[in-house]
């Protein structure tokens, strides 16, 4: 905000005190005007697409661990599923071995 005061500033002296025509003058102190804005808002949409594309990474990355996570608790229920298993299988197997009284 400030460059631009003092850019305005600055136009309007050069306004005052060059020899061109008025038009002339109105016209590059718009063109400074038009320039200066349209220099922000470039700055500000390179930084707005910057941005989204980090949290778009980020939330890339969240998504990808939260998958990771749920395939992991899938590997754990695989695995408690197969040790219940085995213990059924042991436990039919003790059954069947021990002596009748």
């Amino acid at each position: 905000m400030k460059k631009i005061t003092i850019i305005l500033l600055i136009s309007a002296f050069s306004f005052l005190t060059t020899s061109c025509t008025a038009s002339e003058k109105i016209s590059a102190f718009f063109s400074t005007i038009y320039t200066e804005a349209t220099e922000g808002y470039e700055n500000v949409k390179t930084e707005v697409e910057e941005k989204t594309t980090a949290v778009t990474d980020k939330i890339d990355k969240v998504n990808q661990a939260a998958e990771d996570v749920g395939d992991a608790a899938d590997a754990i229920g695989t695995a408690i599923d197969s040790v219940q298993a085995i213990n059924e299988e042991e436990e039919a197997t003790e059954g069947e071995t021990e002596p009748a009284e």
